[in-house]
């Protein structure tokens, strides 16, 4: 009986989070519908299908276990990236809108000439992007859900069927894949937001009887220590290598600022640059703000319900096992697994997408639709079978290791990501040089660096973000010169502001101090707003309180700046023609070329609202 009632439960959802993808499927088959569903979803859909993306099986894993180890502060590694993701907001968002690309790579092709060596570039970063980083991070997924099915196994006195995990994980994955190819973007995006919500409520379950099961409640946790720090379980700053979160915060986001595969793929599909903002705004709050507080709980909770776990990141898995009654529990199973498959669906098609866009059609721009969707259904595929095999071969790094090594080989193109955009002379022989260097760094530094720790793990990033910088100066400087007719042809597309652009206009760098003043408002508001958090679960009300009305101040300051800005709009210095330049005459063939661009792909631009 309790065994029925789980799947059950289990069944429904798994319904209806299938039949929200599958009533949007996909209704042309053309680039634009499959990867960008014809840039007609809203900010919010958009904004929540981010955030289901980003909480994979693994998640809950990573964020419970960190907090299992080493109390709130274990959490300095991602939430450092959370000024990333609010430059993307101010000084990107509308800068990809503008652009008009389906996938981050073919930004390149806008960018640089479109001679062999961009051609080829552009070809080899999206290999590397949409296939082996796609692999390890797919890998990682299949990893967690391994770990979370071994727990459930257990619980059902399954445990003898040493091959049942490994069976429900490769359906799964065949399941997702198959999904993606029938439903496309906008099936996803649809069924990701519909998942997100029912996964958060039942962790959420969880927690409550998790806390509820204390002797004391949220007093219980209050006094507890990390398992690994011994730190206080919801300090704010870790006693030791207390300067390692410094460390992050100065250079651990900028790789990330300008915006990054699925979410740049989420800003390409809004319906104009406003909805683009909002998408990243809406996927902010809800990463940082809403998600993660019960798995925070769990795995404080987990420190006295289950106090020697010889693996951190296995506290959430055998947490649920232990305490969940029928019926949740098999709510949960299915939320994990449809975590798993919204992250993985996404994955899929954003690997296809680059794949089919930007080395398939670069080969034969006049492939059939028929034959392109035949390179997606590979890709998918090929996706699938690599992320089983990273998967069952990652059990002894774990989750953390892999993050971590990604994201050192990524901050060494962080400083040509953001110079691409805002400095003219950057070149295709910066970006080259700078993913070279950076996967070099990377690997190096895993020879020699214990990124365990969280010190040598920040100044492995600060090293190889520093190494990406010389080596795109060395190019900019030394190199072959960048094109100006090209590099003209992209700031009128695309319109980016400040001092790097003064070449081609004039007057345009007062834009950058405003965003800047309101990027600094919105990280306060943001960490104000964890640390207001964190202070509740340690039971400090009165510094709660503060950082509560800190938050409030930094929204109200920037809200004053954001309408003081909007007033001044019509003398906004991006519209200001430079070098002899009719007003309006650039924004007309900005428009053109995107629609041309469109028309390409099959789209048809009177559905693409700019």
């Amino acid at each position: 009986m309790i065994m029925f009632l789980d799947l059950v439960l289990a069944g429904l959802i798994l319904i209806v989070v299938a039949a929200a993808g599958y009533g949007l499927k996909q209704r042309r088959d053309d680039l634009i519908e499959r990867f960008a569903a014809r840039r007609q979803l809203s900010w919010l859909m958009l904004g929540a299908s981010m955030a289901a993306t980003t909480t994979s099986a693994d998640t809950p894993l990573l964020v419970a276990g960190a907090v299992y180890a080493d109390g709130l502060p274990g959490n300095w590694f991602w939430w450092a990236s959370a000024p990333g993701v609010l430059a993307t907001l101010f000084f990107f968002a509308r800068l990809w809108r503008r652009a008009g690309v389906v996938t981050e790579v073919e930004i390149i092709a806008l960018r640089y000439d479109k001679n062999a060596t961009t051609r080829r570039y552009r070809m080899v970063k999206a290999v590397f992007e949409g296939l082996i980083v796609n692999a390890l991070i797919l890998g990682s997924n299949v990893f967690a859900f391994g770990l979370v099915l071994a727990a459930m196994v257990d619980r059902l006195g399954a445990s003898a069927l040493s091959g049942l995990a490994g069976a429900i994980v490769v359906a799964c994955l065949l399941a997702a894949g198959g999904y993606a190819l029938l439903v496309g973007f906008r099936g996803l995006v649809k069924s990701g937001s519909v998942e997100f919500g029912i996964s958060i409520v039942v962790c959420f379950v969880l927690a409550g009887i998790a806390v509820a099961g204390l002797p004391h409640g949220f007093a219980s946790l209050a006094t507890l220590s990390a398992a690994r720090s011994h730190d206080p379980v919801f300090a704010l700053w870790p006693a030791q290598d207390w300067l390692a979160p410094v460390i992050l915060l100065v250079c651990s986001w900028w790789h990330s600022a300008p915006g990054k595969g699925m979410l740049v793929q989420r800003i390409a599909a809004s319906r104009d640059e406003s909805s683009a903002m909002l998408t990243i705004l809406a996927f902010t709050c809800l990463h940082y703000l809403v998600r993660p507080w019960a798995w925070y709980l769990i795995g404080g909770a987990g420190l006295i319900y289950l106090p020697h776990l010889s693996n951190p990141e296995a506290v959430f898995p055998k947490m649920a096992a232990l305490l969940l009654p029928s019926g949740i529990f098999g709510l949960l199973a299915m939320a994990i697994a449809l975590s798993f498959m919204a992250s993985v669906n996404s994955r899929l098609n954003f690997g296809a997408s680059l794949i089919v866009n930007d080395v398939a059609m670069v080969l034969r721009p006049s492939a059939s639709p028929q034959a392109l969707k035949r390179v997606e259904a590979g890709v998918i595929l090929l996706l699938c079978l690599a992320a089983f095999a990273v998967g069952t071969s990652w059990a002894s790094s774990g989750i953390r290791a892999l993050y971590q090594f990604l994201t050192m080989m990524l901050a060494g193109t962080g400083f040509v990501a953001i110079a691409r955009w805002y400095w003219s002379r950057t070149t295709i022989w910066s970006e080259i040089g700078s993913l070279v260097s950076a996967i070099v760094v990377a690997a190096i530094s895993l020879s020699w660096a214990d990124t365990g720790r969280p010190l040598d793990y920040a100044l492995t990033l600060g090293f190889n973000f520093g190494v990406g910088a010389i080596v795109t100066l060395l190019a900019a400087f030394l190199g072959p010169a960048a094109d100006r007719d090209v590099a003209a042809a992209f700031y009128r597309r695309v319109r980016p502001a400040g001092p790097g652009w003064s070449a081609f206009a004039e007057g345009a760098s007062g834009q950058l101090g405003r965003l800047f003043l309101q990027w600094l408002f919105a990280n306060g508001a943001l960490f104000s707003g964890i640390f207001a958090g964190s202070r509740v679960l340690g039971g400090n009300i009165p510094q709660a309180a503060a950082f509560a009305a800190l938050a409030i101040a930094c929204l109200a300051a920037l809200a004053f700046s954001w309408r003081s800005a909007s007033s001044a709009a019509p003398t906004d210095a991006l519209e200001q023609p430079g070098n002899g330049q009719r007003r309006g005459t650039d924004f007309k063939a900005v428009g053109r070329g995107v629609d041309d661009d469109l028309r390409k792909r099959g789209g048809d631009a009177a559905e693409c609202p700019s």
